[in-house]
């Protein structure tokens, strides 16, 4: 029963609120009100199932579904048949993209000839070869994990931290490792992290360009011939004669600049077989999600900053956090004046056991948040009062009564939402001072509301999050030489307006914040931008590139448009 009244079913939704005392129950109340009215049908998406298989059996983007025709998947099995296909595809001299588990939002994987699927077989965990690292890498070498580049997070993890052991009360987290750093999802592979400069949370911690330690690369010459590349940093792990002696098929560069730039290069340089990561002991973590009003959490956040900043076993401090933010006030029933309302998620340093659980709504089958989806997108169509309301729900679902210790593995994984279908852009920016992110998120929410009341269809349909990382020595990550706040947009698949909200959104934060867009998610990066981006470093990129790429097989129609005014 859906009532033709905006204000009547927003009423309806606050006695809702106050009848269940439950957002989740709430919610659920919410999905089957609006799922069946004007039920949308959307396009079959194609369910895409790497080999290991991430926890949700869709994928949100579908890359194959969305990349123009022309293009063939290969699928190579080990190092020599991936040097096989490059050459093959050298010698034709079609171009060559190579994809991870295929979740980037934007077009950086896009090509008219060889497509790559690396992690359907190269995702193995690799052995280390310590005989040709300098002495001190060798007595280390248990910091560190060689894996293909196809391999998700999640394997990675596995691999370092077993489950059995995270679940084994009498296990001692110290004997086990984990990455430095991972994403919010899991089910994306280590190449198409690196290769986006994507990040983690933490703005002491770094992000994933920044664990890299070496990759071996492989890319074509002039006479398209197959090359093989060991890039590392000017002081690397590795000592260069005896990488030389015994791998004298494979050149080792040791130099800051070619691997800054080779490290963050979405794919552009040529085909990254492996990497070798730092990787620490593992550990548990403590998360509290609680709400309170925007206007609260912008007080706290220099202290939250603060606390995040602090060594690991002083007092208050804090792993990293996070903050999600609906940017449309809905009333406050106790005060009744209408307030924006965050959610901050704090992360403690725990130690074991596993204590609490998290709510349901981070264990909701992909079909109960595509049914939301469907719910919110409704909404939005024919009763768009009601949609903050809703938002603020949803937000509402996600909430703890008490903190919850668990491996950080699972901590800091977002969980069922991975699943949901959207759109979205995330850009970084500079997070030196609480003022600047202040500014940043508080232009954020009045952009979202001017565009609303210009169309009362157009939502940003699910609340954008901020997180936090230390500066990358990638050339052009969005990190780059500043600590950095990500502030991501994800929106509902099927919004109205969707892809104009979120290129105003660029827009703005690019034009008056220096944001740098997320090359892996929705953007519009051209040359101007780029230069205006990143002037220190641009030209180095561009130049190591240029050396990379001499066979100009490692291009696509995003890459081309990045360049063609730097030719």
């Amino acid at each position: 029963m859906v009532q033709d009244n905006g204000k009547q079913l927003a009423d309806l939704t606050e006695e809702l609120i106050l009848m269940h005392q439950d957002p989740q129950k709430t919610l659920d109340a919410l999905v089957e009100e609006f799922s069946s009215v004007h039920e949308i049908h959307d396009d079959v998406v194609r369910p895409y199932k790497p080999d290991p298989q991430p926890p949700q059996d869709f994928n949100n983007v579908d890359l194959f579904e969305r990349m123009p025709p022309g293009y063939t998947i290969h699928q190579p099995q080990s190092l020599q048949d991936l040097i096989n296909t490059i050459a093959e595809a050298g010698a034709k001299k079609l171009p060559i993209r190579a994809a991870g588990t295929c979740y980037a939002f934007s077009d950086v994987t896009f090509t008219s000839g060889y497509i790559l699927e690396m992690n359907r077989y190269l995702h193995k965990i690799l052995d280390i070869d310590d005989s040709v690292l300098k002495d001190d890498s060798a007595a280390n070498v248990r910091t560190m994990c060689k894996a293909e580049s196809g391999t998700m997070i999640e394997s990675i993890n596995e691999y370092l931290w077993p489950t059995s052991e995270r679940e084994n009360p009498d296990s001692n987290p110290a004997n086990w490792r984990t990455v430095m750093n991972q994403t919010g999802y899991q089910g994306l592979s280590i190449a198409g992290t690196t290769g986006v400069g994507a990040h983690g949370s933490g703005i002491d911690k770094p992000p994933m360009p920044d664990m890299v330690l070496s990759m071996h690369m492989i890319s074509l010459d002039e006479n398209g011939k197959v090359t093989q590349f060991c890039i590392e940093p000017t002081v690397g792990i590795s000592d260069p004669a005896k990488f030389r002696q015994k791998y004298s098929d494979i050149e080792l560069i040791q130099d800051d600049a070619t691997f800054y730039s080779a490290v963050v290069s979405f794919g552009c340089m040529g085909v990254i077989y492996s990497y070798t990561i730092k990787v620490q002991p593992a550990f548990f973590l403590e998360e509290y999600r609680y709400s309170q009003p925007w206007d609260t959490t912008k007080q706290q956040l220099p202290q939250l900053i603060a606390d995040n900043k602090k060594s690991r076993g002083d007092p208050g401090a804090l792993h990293s956090f996070e903050m999600w933010i609906s940017p449309y006030p809905v009333k406050n029933i106790k005060t009744k004046q209408y307030e924006v309302i965050s959610v901050v998620s704090t992360y403690k340093y725990a130690q074991p056991p596993a204590k609490g659980k998290r709510p349901p709504s981070f264990f909701a089958p992909p079909s109960a948040n595509e049914a939301l989806r469907i719910a919110v997108v409704n909404a939005c169509r024919f009763v768009p009062e009601v949609v903050p309301l809703m938002m603020h729900i949803a937000l509402l679902a996600t909430l703890e009564k008490s903190p919850v210790t668990m491996p950080s593995t699972m901590a800091l994984d977002f969980g069922s939402p991975n699943s949901t279908k959207v759109t979205v852009s995330d850009c970084g920016m500079d997070a030196s001072t609480p003022d600047k992110i202040i500014a940043a998120a508080d232009a954020t929410i009045n952009l979202f509301q001017d565009i609303q009341k210009k169309n009362k269809h157009q939502f940003a349909t699910s609340p954008f999050s901020l997180r936090f990382t230390s500066p990358s020595k990638a050339l052009v990550a969005m990190e780059y030489n500043r600590d950095s706040v990500m502030i991501e947009t994800p929106i509902l698949l099927k919004s109205p307006g969707a892809d104009d909200t979120l290129r105003q959104f660029r827009n703005l934060m690019t034009s008056k914040f220096d944001g740098r867009p997320h090359w892996g998610q929705v953007n519009d990066m051209t040359t101007e931008k780029l230069v205006n981006l990143y002037p220190d470093t641009y030209l180095t990129f561009f130049k190591t590139y240029q050396k990379f790429n001499v066979s100009g097989l490692f291009e696509n129609t995003y890459v081309s448009t990045l360049f063609k005014d730097l030719h």
